[in-house]
This record gives structure tokens, C-alpha cells and sequence, in this order.
């Protein structure tokens, strides 16, 4: 697969606001909801957006500026995905819980919030506009 190492400021620009688009979903469709139903659609909703956001800049060169937050994005999204939502490492990518994000364990169970997908997407569209060299 062909990797990018530029993205057009449209297309990031475009991604972030589908992102935000879906937030504002998941706000507007739990406002008023039982905490119960919160509680338990939440890690769904954000896991999702965790691997939509992967998939956005999924041609990624690896490594370079803010390669964590990039890295980390990666291997929650394939956790999600390939291991039952289980954390789990890969051979290729480096990664220390201790200056992730959101500092998730190998073999710790995915869970994400709302606030905790803010922090994760906020340090990732950084790195992606770092990489492309706008800020």
C-alpha cells in the first residue's frame, strides 16, 4: 500500500470535522438518557471513532513527529478490531503506557470516553498537522 506522507490541509480539515460531527451524535443522542444506557454505549460509540479516525490516515507514514499519539491510535484500533478489544502490542511500534495518552495496558480491556477520546483525537490531529507541516 502506497504510504502518505502529506495530507492536503482540506482533507484534514474535512476529517476533523467529521469527527466533531460525531461527537456532537453521541452528545445530542445521549443528552437526557439514562446513565445506565450512557454508561454502556459510550465505550461503543468511542471505540468506533477510534477506528474511523485510524482508517482516516490509515496510508500514514510511520514514525516522525507526534509518532505516539499515531502509533497508540493504531494499535487501540487494531485492538478494537483483531483482539476482541483487548490491548495488545505490535512487534513494529514502539509503545510506553507511562507517555501514551491514554497510558492503556497490554491486556487491559479498551474503554474509552468521551473525555478520554478529546485528549486522544486533540493529540492526534496534532501529530497528523505536525507531520504535514501546519499547525
Amino acid at each position: 500500500m502506497p504510504v502518505d506522507k502529506h495530507y492536503p490541509r482540506a482533507y484534514v480539515d474535512a476529517c476533523r470535522a467529521r469527527i466533531e460531527e460525531e461527537i456532537a451524535a453521541f452528545r445530542a443522542l445521549t443528552a437526557g438518557s439514562p446513565p445506565a444506557a450512557v454508561e454502556k454505549f459510550e465505550p461503543v460509540c468511542f471505540g468506533n471513532l477510534i477506528v474511523i479516525l485510524n482508517a482516516m490516515f490509515i496510508r500514514r507514514e510511520s514514525g516522525g513527529a507526534g509518532a505516539e499519539s499515531l502509533d497508540e491510535v493504531r494499535l487501540l484500533a487494531d485492538s478494537i478490531l483483531a483482539n476482541g478489544g483487548v490491548f495488545a502490542l505490535q512487534d513494529d511500534v514502539a509503545y510506553d503506557p507511562a507517555s501514551a495518552v491514554l497510558g492503556i495496558a497490554p491486556g487491559e480491556r479498551v474503554v474509552v470516553r468521551h473525555d478520554d477520546f478529546d485528549r486522544l483525537a486533540t493529540a492526534y490531529f496534532a501529530a497528523i498537522e505536525e507531520s504535514i507541516g501546519e499547525r
